[in-house]
């Protein structure tokens, strides 16, 4: 008796999402996939919490796992996905389409993007950030956490 499903399932690795507060994470992986619930193309990068640098009652605590997602389909995803391009390269920008290596050259973004998801989605694993997350309502009243990326310091 066999499961045939189980040769195609994805295997798990997501983490919580990230609540209030100014975080130091760990890059684990970033990578592109499909919504199996018919939602359409997505990032996701997986995370550990290095140090909670301000913290709220429901920060994520030191350790844990989180996850970032961005749908393709939602209106400030690539916007966000650039932030966090732009913080996990450490590359300078254009105030355009360009990141600007230190020797001068020009990459797209969307290059850059696609060289961070390429193969298992580890090229920048290991890389810290810094995520600061904040609750946000939308128009409609809802929630969401809106996350500020930044290249983190090396620890002193």
């Amino acid at each position: 008796m066999g499961w045939d499903e189980i040769d195609n399932a994805p295997m798990p690795g997501g983490g919580r999402f990230m609540n209030d507060g100014r975080y130091r994470v760990r890059i684990e992986a970033f990578k592109a996939g499909k919504s199996q619930q018919g939602k359409g193309e997505y990032y996701v990068a997986e995370m550990t919490v290095l140090d909670v640098i301000m913290g709220y009652e429901n920060s994520n605590p030191a350790g844990e796992r989180l996850s970032w997602v961005q749908f393709k389909s939602w209106q400030p995803s690539a916007s966000n996905i650039k932030g966090f391009i732009k913080a996990l390269t450490g590359l300078d920008d254009d105030d355009g389409a360009y990141l600007i290596a230190p020797d001068g050259k020009k990459m797209k973004f969307s290059e850059a993007l696609d060289k961070a998801t390429a193969g298992d989605g580890t090229a920048f694993a290991g890389a810290e950030l810094i995520a600061e997350a904040m609750s946000v309502k939308t128009k409609k009243g809802g929630d969401f956490t809106k996350v500020l990326w930044t290249a983190a310091e090396d620890p002193e």
